[in-house]
């Protein structure tokens, strides 16, 4: 399958909010029981009412005579087959596991939300009975939510403070430092992310480029004045660029200029900032509108590399940078 979505298809996978909201938990979908040609609704796959707040009977060790076919609709025992097993804590199962998070939700009460406290529930996996110490016998049950991690930030490696005064540098997105996290962790006007890195002062803690901020030594990436082994030199057309700093200006890198849009216009590659943040000899500044307007009026390398392939004109263009010749 090339995807996975919370649904019968993948119902292991739990849907979850960015704020933590546990909208569905792992292996439970309320409307498996909404069977064709059945009494049966997706409320009666609830665990309680959403409403009143009341345990659904169906999951009470008194409930109706159920269908055979009604456990398969649930990888959680029922505790009218089951004797002895209890019936679910709340609304979202028996188990918290996202901690911090504000639960499953229950209901929107105006535009106030409600939530059960739990989003998970026991699930018995067929491991076998063992004893305890005491003579007491007991078997293992579990209760997993899965979460999708798309959309996620990595702290171990995700963010840099590259820039003046920290701020976050990228460019070209060559790797997972260029994901900016201050995107999500936005507090204290930034300083959250920032913490992450260089660490706090108060409460002492080191943050993961190390040294001692309480000390007022705040740590760095790397070994300071350590560089990377020089490597070839780009091709000029695809120059790359790994981390969005400029490092004879300290600022960040500039971005590819494409021909016509800050390159120069008749040019059949991209051209690139100078180190020292200036437009290359050949290229001038102009505004959308006026690149549109001339390449509107003006054959380009490019028209002539999907016309005339094997045009000598197209070769003389690409080699020096001359004017296309008018057919």
């Amino acid at each position: 399958m090339p995807y996975t979505y919370p649904d019968l298809n993948t119902t292991f996978l739990a849907a979850v909010r960015a704020d933590g909201t546990v909208l569905l938990p792992s292996f439970h979908r309320p409307w498996a029981v909404a069977v064709p040609g059945t009494v049966f609704t997706p409320v009666d796959g609830e665990f309680f009412d959403r409403t009143t707040g009341k345990l659904n009977p169906l999951w009470s060790a008194n409930a109706p005579a159920l269908p055979p076919w009604f456990k398969y609709t649930t990888l959680r025992p029922l505790p009218a087959l089951n004797p002895g097993f209890p019936g679910p804590e709340d609304g979202g199962g028996d188990v918290k596991n996202l901690a911090g998070a504000p639960g499953t939700l229950r209901r929107l009460v105006g535009s106030k939300p409600e939530y059960w406290n739990n989003d998970s529930f026991w699930i018995d996996l067929d491991f076998p009975v063992q004893t305890a110490p005491d003579g007491r016998r007991y078997k293992a049950l579990f209760a997993p939510l899965i979460v999708d991690l798309d959309n996620r930030v990595n702290v171990n490696v995700h963010g840099n403070v590259q820039g003046p005064r920290q701020a976050h540098f990228s460019n070209q997105g060559w790797g997972p430092w260029e994901v900016n996290v201050g995107h999500v962790f936005s507090a204290r006007s930034g300083a959250e992310w920032k913490n992450l890195l260089r660490g706090t002062a108060l409460p002492p803690q080191p943050g993961r480029y190390g040294g001692t901020p309480w000390t007022g030594s705040l740590g760095t990436p790397g070994v300071p004045g350590q560089a990377a082994p020089a490597a070839g030199v780009a091709h000029f057309y695809s120059q790359v660029d790994f981390d969005g700093r400029n490092e004879a200006t300290g600022r960040p890198s500039g971005p590819l200029l494409l021909p016509g849009l800050g390159a120069a216009d008749r040019s059949c590659f991209p051209s690139f900032l100078s180190a020292g943040g200036r437009l290359p000899a050949t290229a001038t500044a102009v505004s959308p509108n006026a690149a549109a307007t001339r390449r509107s009026t003006t054959p380009s390398c490019r028209r002539e590399i999907t016309g005339r392939l094997r045009s000598p004109t197209w070769k003389r263009c690409c080699a020096t940078a001359t004017p296309a010749r008018r057919r």
